[in-house]
């Protein structure tokens, strides 16, 4: 009798496997086919654009992050936590140039460290002041896991760009110094600041005002704060603060004819934002996120609560 029915549901296993196999041949391939990666230009199709064509203008970057166009066509590019490039004509007959900027701090060399992003000054034809972001390293900390852990800053720095090389690079703003820290964007004002974003992704940093992390910074050109910045003056709170509760926010704008400040903040497991950044404002994060935990559950219960920016 076992073996009658484990004939029977043999049989019937094997037949719908049959026609299962059978219905895939039929079905045809949907989706979007991928392209191969050659020399370029690449035309491809989204489930939204179709049509897109891709340039490749360099070769031969490492981890690109940031870059900024010099009033010649040419651009600098940061290499994320190493170097600063060169490309030359980068709005035309583009040609990276074999070796980094001079000048720029030295490549970090562990996570986390080094440069992030780069943007020269609004009146760069006349002054050469090129700005940049870095995690600052600090001594390795024995206490730390693992052993050894570099601690950072996040620094606002400026040099002055002659075609060639960084001249008399300064910090005009440091942090403190923390564990670990994420990436941070610049962008300047057109009433003479410059906002510059800071991550705090794994701790509470970004629900209080007694650090710089997980925050919007606004500063002055030279690094100093402005007087009518939100918390200036409260006890506790650093005065450069321009709101807070923000996870990890990689990319910045300033609309340069009302000044509105857009940010993007990247959530844990979704929950990505794009925000209007408004003065003394919280974003929420981390009592409050649309995303996920990396092991799947909810970060919060409601993704938004009371005092905070949708």
């Amino acid at each position: 009798m076992r073996i009658r029915r484990f004939r029977w549901t043999l049989a019937l296993s094997l037949s719908v496997l049959a026609v299962s196999t059978m219905a895939s041949a039929q079905q045809p391939n949907i989706g979007i086919a991928p392209i191969g990666l050659g020399a370029g230009p690449y035309l491809f199709d989204t489930a939204e654009q179709h049509g897109i064509r891709v340039d490749v203008v360099v070769r031969g970057l490492a981890h690109p992050f940031s870059f900024a166009f010099l009033p010649n066509g040419d651009a600098l590019i940061v290499e994320r936590g190493a170097n600063v490039r060169m490309v030359k004509s980068a709005t035309g007959d583009a040609r990276l140039v074999p070796e980094p900027v001079a000048g720029a701090p030295a490549p970090a060399g562990f996570r986390g460290g080094g440069l992030h992003d780069i943007a020269i000054h609004p009146e760069f034809a006349t002054n050469n002041f090129v700005y940049f972001t870095y995690n600052a390293p600090g001594p390795p900390d024995p206490t730390s896991t693992p052993p050894g852990r570099r601690p950072v800053a996040v620094t606002l720095a400026r040099a002055r760009f002659d075609g060639v090389a960084l001249n008399d690079a300064e910090d005009l703003f440091v942090g403190e110094m923390l564990p670990g820290s994420s990436g941070s964007r610049i962008a300047f004002a057109p009433n003479g600041y410059v906002f510059m974003t800071t991550g705090a992704p794994f701790n509470d940093s970004a629900q209080r005002l007694d650090n710089v992390y997980g925050k919007v910074l606004r500063l002055t050109l030279d690094g100093g704060i402005p007087a009518d910045n939100p918390f200036v003056g409260q006890p506790g709170a650093r005065g450069e603060i321009y709101t807070l509760g923000h996870r990890d926010q990689l990319g910045l704008a300033v609309d340069p004819v009302s000044g509105a400040v857009v940010a993007a903040e990247h959530g844990p497991n979704g929950g990505d934002e794009v925000n209007l950044i408004l003065p003394g404002r919280n974003y929420g994060w981390p009592e409050y996120s649309y995303g996920r935990t990396y092991e799947g559950p909810r970060h919060s219960r409601v993704p938004l609560g009371p005092d905070t920016e949708q």
